[in-house]
């Protein structure tokens, strides 16, 4: 028969143990809101990238000359002699004021919405 004293002296050394390996899972794991970052591998390293203020995801830059505007509408004749009706919403970027003769860069979406318009250089 096992006396009480060695019963808990080995009961002791078991939680003991239990709670040292328990120690040792946590210390290797990082916090949980570490663990929720996405990783910054080097395929990731394209999303941290900012574009450069001139440059707009998914936008073609047109160059010409303006014919002529009709309230939001810009009718421009590229140098291809290409003419093109751009609209222009609230939130195009307008730098500068324009009129016919004028020659304007835009920044245009797919369907040849202005997102901003500037004198060409």
């Amino acid at each position: 028969m096992v006396s009480i004293p060695k019963w808990s002296g080995m009961a002791c050394g078991c939680l003991l143990g239990m709670g040292l390996s328990t120690a040792m899972q946590a210390a290797e794991k990082p916090p949980a809101a570490e663990r929720m970052k996405p990783a910054a591998s080097a395929d990731r390293k394209a999303d941290l990238v900012k574009p450069d203020d001139d440059t707009v995801q998914g936008a073609n830059t047109i160059k010409g000359e303006v014919l002529r505007i009709k309230g939001e509408h810009f009718y421009v004749r590229r140098s291809d002699g290409k003419e093109m009706h751009l609209h222009t919403k609230p939130n195009t970027q307008m730098m500068g004021e324009f009129k016919k003769g004028d020659r304007i860069e835009a920044k245009v979406n797919d369907q040849n919405d202005a997102l901003s318009i500037r004198q060409a250089h």
